[in-house]
């Protein structure tokens, strides 16, 4: 018993060290913008959202020069109950890395992490430091303990008539849920589960508890993967989640012989909308052209929101060469101009959308930052004329 119970313990260490830097490396790399643009509000929303785990004390971002850029820290009592009481409930909790706390790190009290946090071009813009009480691990320790106390005792009293059977009842649960605890560490999966026999038994309960622990982890996984890939406001991808999808459908038409089209969306003059009408209703009308885009989108096409008025769209495995693409592109394109012309009415206000388009088609022989410079040349190209329309790039 006592040779599984380090055995469980060491596990549990293991699970939350890497749940602790799965969560942060979400955080760091959604918070690359702020950091970048030293956009403190977005900094301190991202910090917020690593407190949905409970078990989180401190989290802060520290910038390129090794200062507290910004952070989030639980009040007082919050940090007690989490078994911290001696970090302080202020900008001090955030201790600046050294050589020698990179990465995740296991010490007295709490487990601590350190994340790099990159840039657009792959530089150091700062850094993301995380600590969690062991308050979590401490309880079920004390768990483990008494639920052990209890089956030891039993297993001395009993022994001599039940070995068999107790062997059976007791120690086949338990010899499953380090097995199950051994995948999860090993695999990484938080959706597997350890079987329960007896819910209402000690054994049952602490099985239970485990179970729950994962659910929780996989929980909090599924709803920062959604915060670092999607815009909060409108739904669609978002920046990161359009780079990463923009170097694979490159890579996908170019190993295929097909053709992939590139779509840079600005709003024409939202600017002034939102400065006279409040960005409550620029709001609204960014959800509307959000909603209106995905209308127009073929099966093949996906749209995405950079930030502020910037949409973009890509349509990759187009069959054909720079015809075909062409007309699918403007087809689409036509359809968003068609879609955004419509009035729309939002708070007593009739707005008209319009939008310059710039179109860059690719048979996959450009890179990433080939393909946006050439979209977007030809979208300067649609505002210098005039706006309210759009100009592709051909193959090249």
């Amino acid at each position: 018993m006592g040779g599984f119970f380090i055995y469980y313990n060491s596990t549990q260490v293991e699970i939350l060290k890497s749940e602790l830097l799965v969560l942060s490396q979400i955080t760091a790399k959604r918070s690359s913008a702020a950091l970048t643009f030293l956009d403190n509000k977005s900094a301190q929303e991202n910090l917020s959202s690593l407190h949905m785990r409970e078990i989180i004390g401190v989290a802060c971002f520290f910038d390129k020069f090794n200062q507290v850029f910004a952070y989030q820290v639980r009040s007082k009592s919050e940090l007690i109950s989490l078994g911290l009481s001696d970090i302080p409930s202020d900008e001090k909790a955030c201790l600046p890395r050294d050589d020698e706390t990179v990465g995740v790190n296991m010490l007295a009290r709490s487990v601590d992490a350190y994340v790099s946090v990159k840039g657009f071009s792959g530089n150091e813009v700062g850094y993301l430091y995380v600590k969690a009480g062991l308050k979590e691990i401490r309880e079920q320790q004390i768990a483990f303990i008494s639920v052990g106390s209890i089956i030891s005792l039993f297993a001395l009293f009993i022994s001599f008539y039940f070995l068999a059977p107790f062997r059976q009842h007791v120690a086949g649960p338990i010899i499953h849920l380090g097995e199950v605890a051994k995948e999860v560490n090993v695999d990484k999966n938080y959706a597997i589960r350890a079987k329960v026999e007896n819910e209402d038994d000690e054994i049952g309960i602490a099985v239970s508890a485990f179970n729950n622990m994962l659910t929780n982890i996989e929980m909090n996984n599924v709803v920062l993967t959604k915060m670092a890939y999607y815009d909060a406001l409108t739904g669609l991808a978002n920046r990161r989640r359009f780079m990463d999808q923009l170097k694979e459908g490159l890579e996908q038409v170019k190993a295929s012989g097909r053709a992939l089209a590139l779509m840079f969306i600005d709003l024409d003059k939202f600017k002034p909308i939102n400065d006279n009408l409040g960005h409550d209703v620029g709001d609204m009308l960014l959800e509307t052209v959000a909603d209106r885009m995905s209308d127009s989108m073929p099966i093949n096409g996906a749209s995405y929101r950079l930030g502020g008025d910037e949409f973009t769209v890509i349509i990759g495995d187009i069959e054909g060469g720079n015809a075909e693409a062409e007309q699918i592109a403007t087809q689409v394109a036509d359809s968003i101009l068609e879609n955004f012309a419509k009035e729309t009415v939002l708070k007593g206000n009739v707005i008209s959308i319009t939008a310059s388009l710039g179109i860059a088609l690719s048979n996959g022989d450009d890179t990433p930052a080939q393909l946006i410079k050439r979209a977007d040349a030809v979208l300067y190209d649609v505002k210098e004329a005039g706006r309210n329309g759009y100009q592709v790039s051909p193959i090249r």
